[in-house]
């Protein structure tokens, strides 16, 4: 099951560095705003979606390569396990009142925002290589 994952590494890896570039573009679009809320929503967010993004790829290649034959009952429970510890920090950085509500949903987007780059890419560049 492991080779399944060997040609998709240089993809993830793509995708994990380009979360950064996007999260440091955007820190750095929200300096714009001179606002200590807009900035440290932006980058909680981006950490957050980071973070839930390398615990989502570390739970499927663990699910995928242990135990192939099950994998969504193994896969169920640290899923949802992530999606209340998302939830949880999402709660308290808004109930912090530090952190603006719209840059914090703005830094949560930027996996998305990176899926949408790729999906653009590919479609201009005719695939994922490259």
């Amino acid at each position: 099951m492991r080779q399944m994952w060997k040609g998709n590494e240089p993809l993830l890896s793509r995708l994990s560095h380009r979360n950064w570039m996007v999260w440091f573009v955007l820190m750095g679009l929200s300096l714009l705003w001179r606002s200590t809320g807009v900035f440290l929503g932006i980058a909680a967010g981006g950490l957050v979606a980071i973070g839930g993004f390398y615990w989502l790829h570390h739970s499927l290649v663990g699910t995928l390569t242990k135990n192939p034959s099950c994998p969504a009952a193994r896969f169920m429970y640290p899923a949802l396990l992530r999606l209340a510890v998302v939830v949880g920090m999402t709660a308290l950085l808004i109930a912090s009142g530090r952190v603006s509500s719209a840059a914090l949903a703005v830094g949560l987007s930027v996996v998305v925002i990176n899926l949408l780059l790729l999906a653009l890419q590919s479609l201009l560049k005719g695939g994922l290589e490259g």
